[in-house]
């Protein structure tokens, strides 16, 4: 109720146009120590006390994530402190209006940002970030036989919205990615295997897992496997080709918007 007063005195005094509230998701891996983690949750509670914020935030020793909701002036402060705290981080915006997209705000400490099952892996050792339009490229430009596409989220989401081509490994979580890797590796060897999800956070282990494996097995003389995946994850593509360039469908999301078309996806200012 809050949020929304709040962003109903925003209101455009040329009409009465109502500028309304900013959602704003992001993630970041950083080791924190105990101490880091235990102040990380409470800078998080302060910032929702003096922003009036809503949202969830998970905190892990192996960094952040979240997807929070305020009015614009309010994101902004706010992610000048997380910044000022783990360093710069990939926001993706996108408008709310007035709709109420979480009922409180939350913030939860976890063992994983993801769970993929899998203990820690180096967050250093990850597939190539590929920015949307360098992405949209090699979708263009590369020969099918010597591309794999995979979508790394879950088999809802891949029906709601995915890219062309894209294998679905069928998961209903991401725990089911080791096993979806292990039975593959094989066909991955020697092509460009190109990843995505929804923001990129589950490209990182996932793209991790991968590379970890295909370096413990057997490798042909010559054999060259190219792991990337997409910078910014769908939404951060729909900004760069709002018409929907090679994605169908739309991009689910976690609250209560479920999805966004490719339309939806612009820069919000």
């Amino acid at each position: 109720i809050k949020l929304m007063l709040e962003a109903e005195e925003r209101c455009d005094e040329r009409g009465d146009v109502c500028v309304g509230t900013v959602v704003v998701s992001f993630y970041k891996y950083t080791c924190l120590g105990y101490g880091q983690l235990t102040e990380a949750v409470a800078q998080q509670e302060r910032l929702e006390s003096s922003l009036g914020l809503s949202g969830r935030v998970l905190i892990a020793t192996e960094g952040v994530s979240g997807t929070v909701q305020g009015v614009s002036g309010a994101i902004v402060t706010y992610e000048a402190a997380v910044e000022e705290t783990f360093g710069p981080v990939d926001w993706k915006r996108s408008n709310a209006g007035l709709a109420v997209l979480f009922p409180d705000f939350a913030v939860k400490q976890v063992e994983e940002l993801v769970g993929f099952g899998v203990g820690p892996l180096s967050a250093d050792n990850v597939g190539e970030h590929l920015p949307p339009e360098e992405f949209h490229r090699l979708l263009n430009e590369t020969c099918p036989d010597d591309l794999r596409i995979v979508d790394v989220r879950n088999t809802f989401e891949y029906e709601i919205g995915h890219f062309s081509h894209a294998e679905n490994p069928r998961m209903s979580h991401t725990a089911q990615w080791p096993r979806y890797v292990d039975r593959h590796l094989d066909d991955f060897r020697g092509k460009s295997v190109m990843l995505y999800c929804t923001g990129g956070i589950r490209c990182e282990k996932a793209s991790a897992y991968l590379i970890q494996r295909l370096a413990e097995g057997h490798r042909k003389e010559g054999e060259c496997t190219r792991v990337c995946q997409l910078e910014g994850g769908i939404h951060k593509y729909l900004e760069a080709f709002p018409s929907g360039g090679h994605f169908l469908g739309k991009n689910f999301v976690f609250d209560k918007r479920a999805s966004q078309s490719p339309a939806a996806g612009g820069v919000v200012v």
